[in-house]
């Protein structure tokens, strides 16, 4: 499976970063990121519906279709198993220097002790069951947040197979350019969001208790 990769870039009507998140996370799905490029941390990247999730522990894990809810196990070493998982989903390269180094695609993380797939350590400490030893989701849909140009890229990758050798260049044709106009439509309402949550205002959770604490520093420097 191909993918077809639509790049929206355009000026939010706040500069800067979002003062809170929370309404991206209210519209999120259970998994979900930011992250934070970093050395020069000029880049900020927001996923906030992956279609797929690749997770597990030692020798075991599972891939979850987020779009059907579909659960398969799995069984291998981590890094065969993520590369497995990756290897039929691929986009073409967008060869253009100003464009940020990540554009979507997989996001994820490996625990220390995906290192035990490698070669054999020493067992000295107590195994945390509740947290997987990686986890890893994909991505069609990414926000990027360049601090530097102050622009938001909108970035989307749309499934894309060719049904047979004996697809009319015309259909072809015809069936590249709606999907390219559907990820147009997509990529404006992932602006529509980055612009919503940019708009929102941060505001304490306990206005009463903040309130509170403002007026004690005031009676304090009155009574310096």
């Amino acid at each position: 499976m191909g993918y077809v990769t639509y790049i929206l870039r355009f000026k939010p009507e706040a500069a800067n970063l979002p003062q809170q998140w929370m309404q991206a996370w209210e519209q999120a799905s259970p998994y979900s990121v930011v992250l934070e490029s970093g050395k020069e941390g000029r880049y900020t990247y927001m996923g906030l519906h992956p279609t797929s999730i690749l997770e597990g522990s030692g020798l075991s894990g599972d891939i979850t279709d987020l779009l059907t809810g579909k659960k398969q196990p799995v069984q291998g070493k981590p890094l065969d198993l993520i590369q497995q998982w990756m290897y039929e989903h691929r986009a073409p390269k967008v060869e253009i220097d100003t464009l940020p180094p990540l554009l979507g695609g997989c996001i994820g993380f490996l625990g220390y002790d995906v290192v035990r797939s490698l070669e054999e350590l020493p067992v000295i400490s107590a195994d945390d069951q509740a947290f997987p030893d990686y986890m890893w989701m994909r991505l069609e849909e990414l926000w990027i947040y360049d601090a530097k140009e102050q622009v938001v890229y909108c970035v989307i990758h749309v499934p894309w197979t060719t049904e047979g050798e004996g697809v009319l260049k015309s259909e072809y044709n015809a069936r590249l350019h709606q999907l390219y106009m559907e990820a147009g439509a997509r990529a404006e309402e992932m602006q529509k969001l980055w612009n919503a949550i940019s708009a929102q205002r941060y505001e304490p959770l306990d206005k009463d208790l903040a309130n509170s604490k403002i007026g004690l520093e005031d009676q304090a420097i009155g009574q310096e």
